[in-house]
């Protein structure tokens, strides 16, 4: 009887934890993102994950900038050109040598560092805060921002609206217009 018992725990407990790796509540739980008191959000610093979902499964890495990795060496020497965007720019799920700051590095015949900025949940207005606090303007030869018309526009109550987070639930940058000339930029509220 005690020799049946232990089996059947042994074999609850092996079907309970394939239960759990295949339905695990952990799986992509693990955030990209740390809080960041000017912008809201920002990628952490020296990262790496795997991005799963049902049609993919991708390896990505952030920098020490927490800029998406380069698959070229950054090269001093060379100007930069600053690579604004949201997710589709991010491009998390998308192998690292296909995103477009690498496209482009490789089209450009390394011309350039391209410097990928792009912040998924992020519309203008962020990306004008992430312009102000991460890339070193003096080292920059151009600047690409890509918006995508049907999700980056529909952001329009995110962006004024300090009570707003939209889809992202993420503490964002907002603006509070006096009037169409005039303007405040208000910071994301604590996460304290």
């Amino acid at each position: 009887m005690k020799f049946l018992k232990i089996m059947s725990a042994v074999f609850l407990s092996v079907v309970s934890f394939e239960l759990f790796l295949t339905y695990s509540p952990f799986v992509g739980g693990v955030s990209p993102v740390r809080y960041d008191p000017d912008i809201g959000m920002w990628h952490k610093s020296n990262f790496h994950y795997v991005y799963s979902k049902d049609c993919y499964n991708t390896e990505y890495a952030f920098d020490e900038r927490g800029l998406i990795k380069n698959s070229y060496s950054y090269n001093p020497d060379k100007q930069d050109v600053i690579i604004l965007g949201d997710s589709y720019i991010e491009a998390l799920m998308i192998k690292n040598e296909n995103i477009v700051h690498n496209s482009l590095y490789r089209e450009y015949k390394g011309q350039f560092n391209f410097l990928n900025y792009g912040l998924g949940g992020t519309g203008p207005t962020q990306h004008l805060e992430i312009l102000k606090k991460f890339p070193d303007m003096r080292r920059a030869q151009y600047l690409i921002e890509f918006i995508s018309l049907d999700e980056g526009w529909g952001r329009d109550l995110e962006e004024v609206d300090p009570g707003e987070f939209g889809w992202s639930n993420r503490p964002l940058v907002h603006l509070k217009f006096s009037d169409l000339d005039h303007f405040e930029i208000i910071k994301p509220p604590s996460m304290n």
